[in-house]
């Protein structure tokens, strides 16, 4: 669709239309934990407090990797964010020049790419989560006394199939709020499965309108849509930029079936024929005999899918891991505290990856026999372990300030290398400089037109002609 339109963007700009792109440069600019010291994220932060104060502000988390989710987790934070992002950029413009910037204001006043990222967020929230909430879980839902098997994730498979051909005949269904959600439906009612409603209910809350919803909710302002929500203890809260706790996929989920703003409202079309275009894609992926999802699909015949799983093997497969977490899980630990605390040292991000994952500091108060390591130990171990942190601490901060010191001076040392290196290019630009100025007062120079003619005009033989 913007092939055309890309071609006649300067390349500087670096504009491009994979999602994994734009999120990247959002997280240059906007991110909070300044891993990017050329962005402009605590100003931002100042600016959202003065001019929305109560604004919900979405992270876009994790936008490094080659994670297959990371497009469509991050879209839903560009779609709801997005106003503030273009109201920002829009005014720091003003006057003066900014690649970054510049290349995000391109992408978010696009309204290709503004009903790309709502359909990646609806895909998002509709199939991603509770997909990996099984897959995740698998072995636990089992263990629980549910008769969920790894072997279970076919059926899960077979449904998304069964949405998708719907989609790919009428690509409206992608912006039905009851079909996507009831894509899983038989999944909800299988047994049913708790676990998986009590995940998804904590996530977006329960809706808490009367009569007006769904009908004509789309005809009502945000603030009678949620004037009867009142979050819970049991739903996924977060507070907004001013502290006060939302509910924030509920209000995000709200924005993208019943959009109130105007140019989201406008993306319907675009929407209903990239859902066409994303159930055709689907579709091939998961039918692809090259590709391992093929193995769990009924239609393809496939060996691991739900249509051909005898009761013996679906019993055998009960309370057995999906996934291959316990190998991805230190690394993803590690990963995320590198991310998050972007000056920390590898061998501490990784300990607390661990202490995390084993969970070491974990307390049940109701239940000590499942309390981790560190609270299984005497109290007179555990107040050693603290003084000794303590009384570490010290000698580690300042090590690691020498460590940081170090690393500054080789940096400033690299800055002035590179600063003489300049000074050298200008010096020898500006003696080409003086020679020409000093070659154009000379003699030799015919400064005006008249004066060439004339000149040219006296020489006697062809000879002088031709070496002028």
């Amino acid at each position: 669709m913007l092939a055309a339109d890309l071609d006649a963007i300067n390349f500087q700009y670096r504009v491009s239309t994979k999602m994994d792109a734009v999120l990247r440069a959002i997280d240059k600019e906007f991110s909070l934990p300044v891993n990017y010291p050329k962005g402009h994220r605590d100003h931002f932060k100042h600016w959202l407090k003065r001019e929305h104060p109560g604004a919900l502000l979405v992270p876009v988390q994790r936008t490094s990797g080659s994670r297959q989710d990371l497009a469509v987790e991050g879209a839903a934070a560009v779609y709801w964010n997005r106003k503030y992002y273009v109201q920002f950029l829009d005014e720091e413009l003003v006057g003066k020049d900014n690649i970054l910037q510049e290349n995000l204001y391109t992408v978010l006043t696009s309204e290709e790419m503004i009903a790309l990222c709502r359909v990646f967020a609806i895909l998002h929230y509709t199939i991603c989560l509770p997909m990996r909430f099984l897959a995740g879980n698998s072995h636990s839902i089992g263990a629980q006394g549910y008769d969920w098997s790894t072997r279970s994730m076919g059926n899960a498979i077979d449904a998304l199939e069964e949405a998708m051909i719907e989609i790919e005949t009428d690509g409206s269904k992608l912006l039905s709020e009851d079909f996507m959600g009831n894509i899983f439906s038989n999944i909800y009612n299988y047994g049913p499965l708790e676990p998986l409603t009590e995940f998804m209910t904590f996530m977006f809350g329960k809706w808490r309108v009367s009569s007006c919803y769904p009908t004509v909710i789309a005809n009502l302002p945000l603030t009678c849509i949620f004037s009867n929500m009142l979050p819970s203890t049991e739903e996924k809260q977060t507070p907004n930029i001013d502290g006060s706790k939302v509910l924030p996929f509920d209000q995000l989920k709200a924005e993208l079936f019943y959009p109130q703003r105007i140019e989201n409202k406008a993306t319907d079309n675009l929407v209903e024929n990239m859902s066409v275009e994303v159930a055709q894609c689907m579709l091939t992926e998961l039918r692809d005999p090259k590709k391992a999802t093929s193995d769990y699909l009924t239609s393809a015949d496939g060996k691991f899918s739900w249509g051909y799983t005898t009761q013996e093997e679906h019993h055998a497969c009960n309370g057995n891991m999906a996934t291959n977490d316990p190998a991805e899980s230190p690394f993803a630990q590690l990963t995320r505290q590198l991310q998050n605390f972007g000056r920390v040292l590898g061998i501490h991000a990784s300990a607390v990856g661990h202490a995390r994952m084993n969970g070491d500091f974990k307390r049940d108060i109701n239940n000590p026999t499942v309390d981790g390591a560190y609270h299984k130990l005497s109290k007179e171990m555990r107040e050693l372990l603290i003084l000794f942190a303590l009384s570490a601490a010290p000698g580690v901060r300042a090590a690691e300030c020498v460590a940081l010191e170090k690393q500054r001076e080789a940096k400033s040392k690299k800055q002035e290398m590179l600063k003489r290196r300049k000074f050298v290019a200008a010096q020898e630009e500006y003696a080409k400089a003086l020679t020409f100025i000093e070659m154009y007062h000379s003699a030799a120079c015919w400064q005006t037109a008249e004066e060439a003619t004339d000149r040219f005009a006296a020489l006697s033989s062809d000879t002088a002609r031709k070496m002028q």
